[in-house]
Protein backbone atom coordinates (compact mmCIF):
# COMPACT_ATOMS: atom_id res chain seq x y z
CA UNK A 1 0.00 0.00 0.00
CA UNK A 2 1.56 3.55 -0.86
CA UNK A 3 2.43 5.85 1.81
CA UNK A 4 -0.37 8.21 3.01
CA UNK A 5 1.70 10.97 1.75
CA UNK A 6 1.84 9.30 -1.44
CA UNK A 7 -2.25 8.99 -1.34
CA UNK A 8 -2.87 13.07 -0.44
CA UNK A 9 -0.30 13.85 -2.97
CA UNK A 10 -2.22 11.93 -6.19
CA UNK A 11 -5.27 13.36 -4.39
CA UNK A 12 -4.83 17.07 -4.80
CA UNK A 13 -3.70 16.50 -8.18
CA UNK A 14 -6.69 14.41 -8.76
CA UNK A 15 -8.67 17.30 -7.76
CA UNK A 16 -6.73 19.83 -9.30
CA UNK A 17 -7.62 18.36 -12.69
CA UNK A 18 -11.41 17.85 -12.09
CA UNK A 19 -11.66 21.67 -11.50
CA UNK A 20 -9.15 22.19 -14.41
CA UNK A 21 -11.32 20.30 -16.75
CA UNK A 22 -14.59 22.56 -15.34
CA UNK A 23 -12.81 25.73 -16.06
CA UNK A 24 -11.91 24.26 -19.58
CA UNK A 25 -15.46 23.02 -20.38
CA UNK A 26 -16.84 26.69 -19.27
CA UNK A 27 -14.38 28.76 -21.32
CA UNK A 28 -15.12 26.16 -24.45
CA UNK A 29 -18.16 28.83 -24.78
CA UNK A 30 -17.17 32.18 -26.28
CA UNK A 31 -18.97 35.31 -25.80
CA UNK A 32 -20.62 37.23 -28.76
CA UNK A 33 -21.01 41.00 -27.92
CA UNK A 34 -21.14 42.34 -31.38
CA UNK A 35 -22.16 41.52 -35.03
CA UNK A 36 -18.75 40.77 -36.66
CA UNK A 37 -18.39 38.11 -33.93
CA UNK A 38 -21.59 36.64 -34.78
CA UNK A 39 -20.81 36.78 -38.30
CA UNK A 40 -17.67 34.77 -37.43
CA UNK A 41 -19.55 32.07 -36.57
CA UNK A 42 -19.74 31.02 -40.50
CA UNK A 43 -16.06 30.91 -40.71
CA UNK A 44 -15.57 27.30 -40.95
CA UNK A 45 -16.96 24.09 -39.63
CA UNK A 46 -15.05 24.16 -36.44
CA UNK A 47 -16.77 27.50 -35.85
CA UNK A 48 -20.30 26.30 -37.10
CA UNK A 49 -19.76 23.82 -34.47
CA UNK A 50 -18.36 25.55 -31.38
CA UNK A 51 -20.39 26.17 -28.44
CA UNK A 52 -21.34 30.25 -27.96
CA UNK A 53 -22.75 32.59 -24.68
CA UNK A 54 -24.40 36.31 -26.15
CA UNK A 55 -22.81 38.94 -23.67
CA UNK A 56 -25.11 41.82 -23.87
CA UNK A 57 -27.80 43.01 -26.08
CA UNK A 58 -26.74 43.18 -30.52
CA UNK A 59 -28.43 46.08 -32.57
CA UNK A 60 -27.86 44.20 -35.53
CA UNK A 61 -27.59 45.89 -39.35
CA UNK A 62 -27.84 44.11 -42.68
CA UNK A 63 -25.87 40.84 -43.13
CA UNK A 64 -22.03 41.64 -44.16
CA UNK A 65 -20.93 38.78 -44.88
CA UNK A 66 -24.17 36.63 -46.59
CA UNK A 67 -27.16 38.92 -47.85
CA UNK A 68 -29.79 36.44 -46.75
CA UNK A 69 -28.40 35.09 -43.41
CA UNK A 70 -25.97 36.04 -40.73
CA UNK A 71 -25.28 32.89 -40.47
CA UNK A 72 -24.34 30.57 -43.10
CA UNK A 73 -24.44 26.93 -43.39
CA UNK A 74 -25.23 24.55 -41.03
CA UNK A 75 -24.81 25.37 -37.14
CA UNK A 76 -24.06 22.68 -34.85
CA UNK A 77 -23.18 23.85 -31.39
CA UNK A 78 -25.50 25.32 -28.98
CA UNK A 79 -26.22 29.12 -28.77
CA UNK A 80 -27.17 30.20 -25.30
CA UNK A 81 -28.79 33.66 -26.06
CA UNK A 82 -28.65 34.19 -22.06
CA UNK A 83 -32.30 36.36 -22.13
CA UNK A 84 -30.21 39.15 -24.28
CA UNK A 85 -32.11 40.51 -27.31
CA UNK A 86 -30.79 40.54 -31.05
CA UNK A 87 -32.49 43.51 -33.00
CA UNK A 88 -32.50 45.15 -35.71
CA UNK A 89 -32.89 41.65 -37.83
CA UNK A 90 -33.80 42.29 -41.33
CA UNK A 91 -33.07 38.30 -42.09
CA UNK A 92 -32.88 35.19 -40.71
CA UNK A 93 -30.00 34.74 -37.73
CA UNK A 94 -29.11 31.19 -38.84
CA UNK A 95 -29.61 29.34 -42.14
CA UNK A 96 -30.20 26.08 -40.56
CA UNK A 97 -30.05 24.32 -37.20
CA UNK A 98 -28.44 21.24 -36.59
CA UNK A 99 -27.10 19.67 -39.75
CA UNK A 100 -29.21 18.18 -42.64
CA UNK A 101 -27.96 14.59 -42.64
CA UNK A 102 -29.28 14.04 -38.93
CA UNK A 103 -25.39 13.27 -37.88
CA UNK A 104 -24.68 16.27 -35.66
CA UNK A 105 -27.59 17.97 -32.80
CA UNK A 106 -27.82 21.87 -31.88
CA UNK A 107 -29.00 23.89 -29.62
CA UNK A 108 -30.40 27.38 -29.54
CA UNK A 109 -31.92 28.77 -26.21
CA UNK A 110 -33.27 31.58 -23.96
CA UNK A 111 -32.82 34.31 -27.01
CA UNK A 112 -34.98 37.53 -28.09
CA UNK A 113 -35.14 38.69 -31.39
CA UNK A 114 -36.65 41.81 -32.90
CA UNK A 115 -36.62 43.17 -36.12
CA UNK A 116 -38.08 43.72 -39.48
CA UNK A 117 -37.33 40.57 -41.70
CA UNK A 118 -37.56 41.13 -45.62
CA UNK A 119 -37.78 38.11 -48.01
CA UNK A 120 -36.43 35.89 -45.23
CA UNK A 121 -38.05 32.55 -43.72
CA UNK A 122 -38.45 33.90 -40.24
CA UNK A 123 -36.71 35.65 -37.68
CA UNK A 124 -34.34 32.76 -36.59
CA UNK A 125 -33.90 30.17 -38.84
CA UNK A 126 -34.78 28.75 -42.68
CA UNK A 127 -34.65 25.26 -41.22
CA UNK A 128 -34.37 23.87 -37.99
CA UNK A 129 -33.10 19.93 -38.57
CA UNK A 130 -34.30 16.76 -37.31
CA UNK A 131 -31.55 17.16 -34.27
CA UNK A 132 -32.37 20.85 -33.46
CA UNK A 133 -33.73 22.05 -30.45
CA UNK A 134 -35.04 25.68 -30.08
CA UNK A 135 -35.68 26.46 -26.40
CA UNK A 136 -37.28 29.52 -25.12
CA UNK A 137 -36.78 31.58 -28.12
CA UNK A 138 -39.23 34.97 -28.65
CA UNK A 139 -39.69 37.26 -31.69
CA UNK A 140 -41.30 40.35 -32.30
CA UNK A 141 -41.76 42.95 -35.71
CA UNK A 142 -42.55 41.53 -38.82
CA UNK A 143 -41.79 39.10 -42.11
CA UNK A 144 -42.84 40.33 -45.05
CA UNK A 145 -42.27 38.27 -48.28
CA UNK A 146 -42.37 40.19 -51.53
CA UNK A 147 -41.60 38.19 -54.45
CA UNK A 148 -42.19 34.79 -55.42
CA UNK A 149 -40.41 31.68 -53.93
CA UNK A 150 -39.18 31.19 -57.47
CA UNK A 151 -36.41 34.10 -57.00
CA UNK A 152 -35.30 33.69 -53.59
CA UNK A 153 -35.27 29.71 -52.91
CA UNK A 154 -37.49 30.08 -50.12
CA UNK A 155 -39.83 26.91 -49.48
CA UNK A 156 -41.83 28.18 -46.22
CA UNK A 157 -42.15 31.37 -44.32
CA UNK A 158 -42.67 31.20 -40.05
CA UNK A 159 -42.89 34.29 -37.87
CA UNK A 160 -39.74 32.12 -36.19
CA UNK A 161 -38.79 29.29 -38.47
CA UNK A 162 -39.48 28.28 -42.11
CA UNK A 163 -39.24 24.71 -41.68
CA UNK A 164 -39.08 22.70 -38.61
CA UNK A 165 -37.94 19.44 -38.27
CA UNK A 166 -36.60 19.51 -34.61
CA UNK A 167 -37.95 20.30 -31.43
CA UNK A 168 -39.28 23.79 -30.55
CA UNK A 169 -40.55 24.35 -26.83
CA UNK A 170 -41.33 27.02 -24.66
CA UNK A 171 -41.25 29.64 -27.49
CA UNK A 172 -43.04 32.53 -29.46
CA UNK A 173 -43.54 35.28 -31.89
CA UNK A 174 -45.68 38.76 -32.16
CA UNK A 175 -44.79 39.09 -35.11
CA UNK A 176 -47.36 39.88 -38.09
CA UNK A 177 -46.46 37.59 -41.31
CA UNK A 178 -47.58 38.61 -44.59
CA UNK A 179 -46.69 36.74 -47.80
CA UNK A 180 -47.59 38.38 -51.45
CA UNK A 181 -47.27 36.21 -54.85
CA UNK A 182 -46.35 33.50 -52.84
CA UNK A 183 -47.23 29.94 -53.05
CA UNK A 184 -46.14 27.27 -50.03
CA UNK A 185 -46.91 27.08 -46.32
CA UNK A 186 -47.01 30.05 -44.08
CA UNK A 187 -47.32 30.32 -40.40
CA UNK A 188 -47.47 32.90 -37.33
CA UNK A 189 -44.57 30.71 -35.76
CA UNK A 190 -43.94 28.19 -38.59
CA UNK A 191 -44.40 27.49 -41.76
CA UNK A 192 -43.96 23.65 -42.52
CA UNK A 193 -43.67 22.05 -39.14
CA UNK A 194 -42.67 17.71 -39.27
CA UNK A 195 -40.87 17.82 -35.96
CA UNK A 196 -42.28 18.62 -32.10
CA UNK A 197 -43.91 22.09 -31.18
CA UNK A 198 -44.81 22.42 -27.49
CA UNK A 199 -45.59 25.52 -25.19
CA UNK A 200 -45.60 27.79 -27.77
CA UNK A 201 -47.85 30.50 -29.31
CA UNK A 202 -47.81 32.94 -31.60
CA UNK A 203 -49.87 35.95 -31.48
CA UNK A 204 -49.46 38.20 -35.05
CA UNK A 205 -51.62 38.60 -37.94
CA UNK A 206 -51.06 36.39 -40.41
CA UNK A 207 -51.93 37.08 -44.22
CA UNK A 208 -51.11 35.68 -47.52
CA UNK A 209 -51.79 36.38 -51.17
CA UNK A 210 -51.31 33.12 -53.23
CA UNK A 211 -49.74 33.25 -57.28
CA UNK A 212 -50.82 29.97 -57.87
CA UNK A 213 -53.66 26.96 -56.96
CA UNK A 214 -51.59 25.99 -53.62
CA UNK A 215 -50.75 27.20 -50.29
CA UNK A 216 -51.48 26.87 -46.41
CA UNK A 217 -51.83 29.15 -44.37
CA UNK A 218 -52.07 29.41 -40.29
CA UNK A 219 -52.17 31.63 -37.50
CA UNK A 220 -48.94 28.90 -36.09
CA UNK A 221 -47.84 26.57 -39.16
CA UNK A 222 -48.67 26.81 -42.42
CA UNK A 223 -49.14 23.12 -42.46
CA UNK A 224 -48.74 20.46 -39.78
CA UNK A 225 -47.14 16.92 -40.25
CA UNK A 226 -45.66 16.32 -36.74
CA UNK A 227 -46.79 17.13 -33.50
CA UNK A 228 -48.33 20.15 -32.13
CA UNK A 229 -49.34 20.10 -28.62
CA UNK A 230 -50.14 22.68 -25.29
CA UNK A 231 -50.20 25.86 -28.07
CA UNK A 232 -52.34 28.61 -29.07
CA UNK A 233 -52.16 31.25 -31.94
CA UNK A 234 -54.35 34.74 -31.18
CA UNK A 235 -53.57 36.24 -34.69
CA UNK A 236 -56.43 36.51 -37.61
CA UNK A 237 -55.67 34.32 -41.14
CA UNK A 238 -56.43 36.11 -43.71
CA UNK A 239 -55.47 34.31 -47.38
CA UNK A 240 -56.92 36.70 -50.43
CA UNK A 241 -57.16 34.50 -53.36
CA UNK A 242 -59.55 33.24 -56.11
CA UNK A 243 -58.13 29.92 -56.49
CA UNK A 244 -60.08 26.72 -54.22
CA UNK A 245 -56.56 24.99 -53.52
CA UNK A 246 -55.80 27.20 -50.73
CA UNK A 247 -56.24 26.26 -46.89
CA UNK A 248 -56.61 28.22 -43.87
CA UNK A 249 -56.62 27.29 -40.30
CA UNK A 250 -56.85 29.43 -37.27
CA UNK A 251 -53.70 27.10 -35.92
CA UNK A 252 -52.46 24.99 -38.84
CA UNK A 253 -53.55 25.54 -42.51
CA UNK A 254 -53.36 21.93 -42.82
CA UNK A 255 -52.33 18.92 -40.37
CA UNK A 256 -51.72 16.43 -42.96
CA UNK A 257 -50.59 13.17 -41.15
CA UNK A 258 -50.15 15.49 -38.04
CA UNK A 259 -51.28 15.55 -34.45
CA UNK A 260 -53.03 18.38 -32.43
CA UNK A 261 -53.59 18.24 -29.30
CA UNK A 262 -54.45 20.81 -26.17
CA UNK A 263 -54.17 23.90 -28.41
CA UNK A 264 -56.52 26.80 -29.40
CA UNK A 265 -56.81 29.45 -31.61
CA UNK A 266 -58.72 32.96 -31.20
CA UNK A 267 -58.07 34.45 -34.06
CA UNK A 268 -60.12 35.01 -37.10
CA UNK A 269 -60.00 33.63 -40.13
CA UNK A 270 -60.87 34.38 -43.86
CA UNK A 271 -59.94 32.25 -46.74
CA UNK A 272 -61.69 30.79 -50.12
CA UNK A 273 -60.77 26.84 -50.33
CA UNK A 274 -60.84 24.98 -47.02
CA UNK A 275 -61.48 27.14 -44.27
CA UNK A 276 -61.45 26.46 -40.66
CA UNK A 277 -61.11 28.23 -37.00
CA UNK A 278 -58.75 25.77 -36.13
CA UNK A 279 -57.26 23.32 -39.43
CA UNK A 280 -58.35 24.43 -43.02
CA UNK A 281 -58.10 20.73 -43.61
CA UNK A 282 -57.38 17.33 -41.60
CA UNK A 283 -55.83 15.28 -43.86
CA UNK A 284 -54.76 11.67 -41.85
CA UNK A 285 -54.49 13.71 -38.88
CA UNK A 286 -55.60 13.75 -35.25
CA UNK A 287 -56.99 16.96 -33.43
CA UNK A 288 -57.93 16.28 -29.63
CA UNK A 289 -58.70 18.44 -26.82
CA UNK A 290 -58.85 21.78 -28.39
CA UNK A 291 -60.60 24.45 -29.21
CA UNK A 292 -61.45 27.47 -31.76
CA UNK A 293 -63.09 31.05 -30.83
CA UNK A 294 -62.54 33.14 -33.85
CA UNK A 295 -64.52 34.10 -36.47
CA UNK A 296 -64.86 32.26 -39.88
CA UNK A 297 -65.15 33.52 -42.68
CA UNK A 298 -65.22 30.90 -46.63
CA UNK A 299 -66.58 30.45 -49.63
CA UNK A 300 -66.06 26.44 -50.75
CA UNK A 301 -65.64 24.14 -47.62
CA UNK A 302 -65.94 26.58 -44.06
CA UNK A 303 -65.84 24.90 -40.59
CA UNK A 304 -65.81 26.52 -37.28
CA UNK A 305 -63.15 24.15 -36.15
CA UNK A 306 -62.44 21.84 -39.32
CA UNK A 307 -62.98 23.41 -42.34
CA UNK A 308 -62.34 20.24 -44.20
CA UNK A 309 -62.38 16.55 -42.67
CA UNK A 310 -60.87 13.75 -45.06
CA UNK A 311 -60.56 10.34 -44.86
CA UNK A 312 -58.70 8.93 -41.98
CA UNK A 313 -59.28 11.74 -39.62
CA UNK A 314 -60.28 11.66 -36.04
CA UNK A 315 -61.34 14.39 -33.66
CA UNK A 316 -61.93 14.20 -29.92
CA UNK A 317 -62.90 15.63 -27.50
CA UNK A 318 -62.62 19.37 -29.58
CA UNK A 319 -65.16 22.59 -29.71
CA UNK A 320 -65.84 25.81 -31.12
CA UNK A 321 -68.00 28.78 -30.51
CA UNK A 322 -66.29 30.27 -33.60
CA UNK A 323 -69.36 31.54 -35.95
CA UNK A 324 -69.43 30.77 -39.35
CA UNK A 325 -70.30 32.50 -42.51
CA UNK A 326 -69.63 31.07 -46.33
CA UNK A 327 -70.53 31.12 -49.98
CA UNK A 328 -71.60 27.47 -49.65
CA UNK A 329 -74.94 25.30 -48.33
CA UNK A 330 -75.28 23.17 -44.76
CA UNK A 331 -72.89 20.44 -46.32
CA UNK A 332 -70.24 22.35 -47.26
CA UNK A 333 -70.48 24.81 -44.33
CA UNK A 334 -70.75 23.64 -40.68
CA UNK A 335 -70.32 24.91 -36.77
CA UNK A 336 -67.82 22.36 -35.81
CA UNK A 337 -66.97 20.80 -39.69
CA UNK A 338 -67.23 21.80 -43.22
CA UNK A 339 -67.36 18.93 -45.07
CA UNK A 340 -66.48 15.64 -44.00
CA UNK A 341 -65.70 12.37 -45.84
CA UNK A 342 -67.51 9.80 -45.65
CA UNK A 343 -65.35 6.84 -45.26
CA UNK A 344 -63.23 6.69 -41.79
CA UNK A 345 -63.79 10.01 -40.14
CA UNK A 346 -64.32 9.71 -36.11
CA UNK A 347 -65.55 12.61 -34.60
CA UNK A 348 -66.06 12.13 -30.62
CA UNK A 349 -67.37 14.16 -28.04
CA UNK A 350 -67.11 17.41 -30.07
CA UNK A 351 -69.53 20.05 -30.77
CA UNK A 352 -69.39 23.83 -32.46
CA UNK A 353 -72.03 25.76 -30.94
CA UNK A 354 -71.81 29.16 -33.25
CA UNK A 355 -74.02 30.56 -35.34
CA UNK A 356 -73.76 29.75 -39.39
CA UNK A 357 -74.82 32.12 -41.74
CA UNK A 358 -74.80 30.99 -45.57
CA UNK A 359 -75.06 33.77 -48.23
CA UNK A 360 -75.83 36.50 -45.90
CA UNK A 361 -78.91 34.29 -44.11
CA UNK A 362 -78.73 32.89 -40.87
CA UNK A 363 -79.41 29.55 -40.66
CA UNK A 364 -80.42 27.21 -37.60
CA UNK A 365 -78.26 24.32 -36.73
CA UNK A 366 -78.91 21.02 -33.82
CA UNK A 367 -76.12 21.98 -31.92
CA UNK A 368 -76.79 26.12 -32.02
CA UNK A 369 -76.17 27.68 -28.25
CA UNK A 370 -75.56 23.81 -27.15
CA UNK A 371 -73.66 24.01 -24.25
CA UNK A 372 -69.58 23.24 -24.45
CA UNK A 373 -66.93 23.13 -21.93
CA UNK A 374 -65.11 25.94 -20.66
CA UNK A 375 -61.58 26.53 -23.17
CA UNK A 376 -59.32 25.70 -19.93
CA UNK A 377 -60.86 22.42 -18.98
CA UNK A 378 -60.87 21.29 -22.68
CA UNK A 379 -56.89 22.64 -23.42
CA UNK A 380 -55.70 21.67 -19.60
CA UNK A 381 -54.33 23.46 -16.84
CA UNK A 382 -51.06 21.45 -16.41
CA UNK A 383 -49.59 23.63 -19.11
CA UNK A 384 -52.40 26.83 -19.16
CA UNK A 385 -53.90 29.50 -17.05
CA UNK A 386 -56.39 32.13 -17.04
CA UNK A 387 -55.25 35.27 -15.24
CA UNK A 388 -57.74 38.35 -15.82
CA UNK A 389 -54.20 40.69 -15.44
CA UNK A 390 -52.88 39.08 -18.24
CA UNK A 391 -53.97 38.50 -22.31
CA UNK A 392 -57.34 39.77 -21.73
CA UNK A 393 -58.49 36.97 -19.87
CA UNK A 394 -57.55 34.07 -22.52
CA UNK A 395 -55.35 31.07 -21.44
CA UNK A 396 -51.79 31.47 -21.43
CA UNK A 397 -48.87 29.12 -20.95
CA UNK A 398 -47.53 28.82 -17.55
CA UNK A 399 -43.68 28.89 -18.82
CA UNK A 400 -44.34 31.56 -20.97
CA UNK A 401 -46.06 34.09 -18.21
CA UNK A 402 -43.48 36.66 -18.41
CA UNK A 403 -43.90 37.34 -21.91
CA UNK A 404 -47.13 39.02 -21.44
CA UNK A 405 -47.94 42.42 -19.62
CA UNK A 406 -48.90 42.60 -16.44
CA UNK A 407 -51.85 44.81 -16.44
CA UNK A 408 -52.33 44.76 -12.66
CA UNK A 409 -50.70 45.79 -9.32
CA UNK A 410 -48.67 43.24 -8.10
CA UNK A 411 -50.24 42.00 -5.23
CA UNK A 412 -53.69 42.12 -7.38
CA UNK A 413 -55.72 38.45 -6.53
CA UNK A 414 -57.21 37.04 -9.91
CA UNK A 415 -59.00 33.76 -10.35
CA UNK A 416 -58.69 30.66 -12.43
CA UNK A 417 -61.91 29.33 -14.40
CA UNK A 418 -61.32 25.76 -14.08
CA UNK A 419 -63.24 23.13 -12.28
CA UNK A 420 -62.00 22.14 -8.81
CA UNK A 421 -61.90 18.80 -9.78
CA UNK A 422 -59.28 19.51 -12.36
CA UNK A 423 -56.08 18.81 -10.97
CA UNK A 424 -52.36 19.18 -11.92
CA UNK A 425 -49.64 18.89 -9.69
CA UNK A 426 -46.79 17.02 -7.75
CA UNK A 427 -48.11 14.71 -5.51
CA UNK A 428 -46.60 15.91 -2.40
CA UNK A 429 -45.43 13.55 0.78
CA UNK A 430 -45.85 14.83 4.03
CA UNK A 431 -42.82 16.12 6.19
CA UNK A 432 -41.89 16.47 10.19
CA UNK A 433 -44.50 19.57 10.44
CA UNK A 434 -45.56 20.52 13.28
CA UNK A 435 -48.52 23.00 14.67
CA UNK A 436 -51.18 24.95 13.36
CA UNK A 437 -50.20 27.25 10.45
CA UNK A 438 -51.26 30.81 11.15
CA UNK A 439 -50.73 30.03 15.14
CA UNK A 440 -47.38 28.74 15.51
CA UNK A 441 -45.96 27.85 12.23
CA UNK A 442 -43.08 25.94 11.61
CA UNK A 443 -40.42 28.56 10.76
CA UNK A 444 -37.70 25.88 9.24
CA UNK A 445 -39.86 24.47 6.85
CA UNK A 446 -41.23 27.50 5.27
CA UNK A 447 -37.79 29.25 5.28
CA UNK A 448 -36.53 26.34 3.03
CA UNK A 449 -39.47 26.51 0.50
CA UNK A 450 -38.20 30.78 0.15
CA UNK A 451 -40.27 31.79 2.42
CA UNK A 452 -40.02 33.97 5.58
CA UNK A 453 -42.16 34.50 8.05
CA UNK A 454 -42.00 37.91 9.93
CA UNK A 455 -43.30 39.06 13.09
CA UNK A 456 -43.61 35.64 14.41
CA UNK A 457 -46.45 34.91 16.63
CA UNK A 458 -48.85 37.67 15.01
CA UNK A 459 -51.30 36.27 12.93
CA UNK A 460 -54.04 39.05 13.03
CA UNK A 461 -54.39 41.99 10.41
CA UNK A 462 -51.32 44.35 10.04
CA UNK A 463 -52.24 47.79 8.26
CA UNK A 464 -49.21 48.65 6.91
CA UNK A 465 -49.29 45.11 5.02
CA UNK A 466 -50.93 44.21 1.49
CA UNK A 467 -53.68 41.94 2.14
CA UNK A 468 -54.66 38.77 -0.45
CA UNK A 469 -58.32 37.70 0.28
CA UNK A 470 -58.66 33.73 -0.71
CA UNK A 471 -61.75 32.04 -0.21
CA UNK A 472 -60.84 28.15 0.77
CA UNK A 473 -63.57 26.63 -2.32
CA UNK A 474 -62.08 28.11 -5.25
CA UNK A 475 -58.51 27.60 -7.55
CA UNK A 476 -57.44 31.31 -7.58
CA UNK A 477 -53.93 32.74 -8.66
CA UNK A 478 -52.27 35.85 -8.03
CA UNK A 479 -48.26 37.78 -8.83
CA UNK A 480 -46.31 38.42 -5.85
CA UNK A 481 -43.07 40.64 -6.15
CA UNK A 482 -39.94 38.79 -4.71
CA UNK A 483 -39.13 40.85 -1.39
CA UNK A 484 -42.62 41.97 -0.82
CA UNK A 485 -44.30 42.10 2.77
CA UNK A 486 -47.92 40.56 2.34
CA UNK A 487 -50.64 38.43 4.44
CA UNK A 488 -53.30 35.90 3.24
CA UNK A 489 -56.68 35.84 4.62
CA UNK A 490 -58.17 32.93 4.02
CA UNK A 491 -62.41 32.47 4.31
CA UNK A 492 -64.09 29.19 4.79
CA UNK A 493 -67.54 28.06 4.54
CA UNK A 494 -67.29 25.60 7.45
CA UNK A 495 -65.43 25.73 10.85
CA UNK A 496 -63.78 22.13 10.03
CA UNK A 497 -59.78 22.02 9.76
CA UNK A 498 -57.65 22.68 6.62
CA UNK A 499 -54.54 21.17 5.97
CA UNK A 500 -52.18 23.38 4.54
CA UNK A 501 -49.80 21.64 1.75
CA UNK A 502 -47.01 23.81 -0.18
CA UNK A 503 -45.51 22.77 -3.54
CA UNK A 504 -42.90 24.50 -5.74
CA UNK A 505 -42.23 24.24 -9.19
CA UNK A 506 -38.88 22.64 -8.23
CA UNK A 507 -40.39 19.53 -6.41
CA UNK A 508 -40.23 20.51 -3.24
CA UNK A 509 -43.33 19.69 -1.38
CA UNK A 510 -44.19 19.95 2.63
CA UNK A 511 -47.17 19.69 4.45
CA UNK A 512 -47.18 22.88 6.59
CA UNK A 513 -50.22 21.84 9.55
CA UNK A 514 -53.74 22.36 9.97
CA UNK A 515 -55.42 25.68 9.71
CA UNK A 516 -58.30 25.90 12.48
CA UNK A 517 -60.60 28.80 11.34
CA UNK A 518 -63.04 29.03 14.13
CA UNK A 519 -66.73 30.51 14.84
CA UNK A 520 -65.77 32.89 12.11
CA UNK A 521 -64.45 30.66 9.58
CA UNK A 522 -61.35 32.97 8.86
CA UNK A 523 -57.99 32.58 8.94
CA UNK A 524 -55.41 35.58 8.91
CA UNK A 525 -51.61 34.02 8.53
CA UNK A 526 -48.64 35.88 9.13
CA UNK A 527 -46.72 38.55 7.20
CA UNK A 528 -45.17 36.43 4.98
CA UNK A 529 -42.28 37.39 2.51
CA UNK A 530 -40.87 35.21 -0.52
CA UNK A 531 -37.13 35.04 -0.63
CA UNK A 532 -36.65 33.13 -4.39
CA UNK A 533 -39.10 33.94 -7.10
CA UNK A 534 -40.95 31.13 -8.72
CA UNK A 535 -44.03 29.73 -8.88
CA UNK A 536 -45.80 28.25 -5.27
CA UNK A 537 -48.58 26.66 -5.41
CA UNK A 538 -50.60 26.25 -1.68
CA UNK A 539 -53.22 23.55 -1.38
CA UNK A 540 -56.30 23.29 0.75
CA UNK A 541 -57.34 19.25 1.72
CA UNK A 542 -59.73 17.92 3.94
CA UNK A 543 -58.06 15.82 6.80
CA UNK A 544 -56.25 12.47 5.03
CA UNK A 545 -56.67 9.19 6.49
CA UNK A 546 -53.52 8.58 8.67
CA UNK A 547 -52.00 12.30 7.21
CA UNK A 548 -49.43 10.48 5.39
CA UNK A 549 -49.86 11.93 1.92
CA UNK A 550 -52.10 14.63 0.11
CA UNK A 551 -55.01 13.10 -1.59
CA UNK A 552 -56.63 15.00 -4.57
CA UNK A 553 -60.03 13.85 -3.69
CA UNK A 554 -60.04 15.69 -0.58
CA UNK A 555 -58.53 18.80 -1.96
CA UNK A 556 -60.94 22.10 -1.87
CA UNK A 557 -58.97 25.18 -3.36
CA UNK A 558 -55.86 26.82 -4.61
CA UNK A 559 -53.94 29.26 -4.24
CA UNK A 560 -51.05 29.48 -7.00
CA UNK A 561 -48.79 32.20 -6.11
CA UNK A 562 -46.27 33.71 -9.36
CA UNK A 563 -43.62 35.19 -7.46
CA UNK A 564 -41.48 37.49 -10.03
CA UNK A 565 -38.03 39.00 -9.28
Amino acid sequence: MPPLSLIAKLSTTVAFFIVFSELSIARAAQIITNQVQLEEISLTSSSLSSNYILGNDIELSAPITDVNYYITGEFTGVFDGQNFTISGLTKPLFQEIASSNGSNDAVVKDLNLVGEVYDGAGFLAQLNNVLGEIQNVGARGTVTISTNNSSNNLLNVGGLVGRNNGEIVNSYTDVSVSANNYDPSVGGLVGENTGEISKSYSLGDVSAISSGNNGEVGGLTGINSGVISSSFSQGDVTVTNFQQGLTAGGLSGINNYGQISNSYSSGSVSGIGSVGGLVGSNMYGNIENSYSLGDVNGILFTGGLVGNSLEGTTITNSYSTSDVSCSGTLETCGALVGIRSTNNVSIVQSIGNGQITINSSPVTHPDQNSSVPELLSVIGEEDFTIDSCINSDKPILRVLRSTFTNSCTSNQLTFSRSSLNYVNFIIPIKSDASNSFGFNPNYLNLKSLGINVLIPGINYYNNSISILNFLSNKFSESTVALGDEFQLKIDHLASTPIQLWITTEFGNSTYIGDLDFGLDGKVVLPVLQFTKPGRYELLLSLPSIGDKNFDVGNQVGRLILNVIS
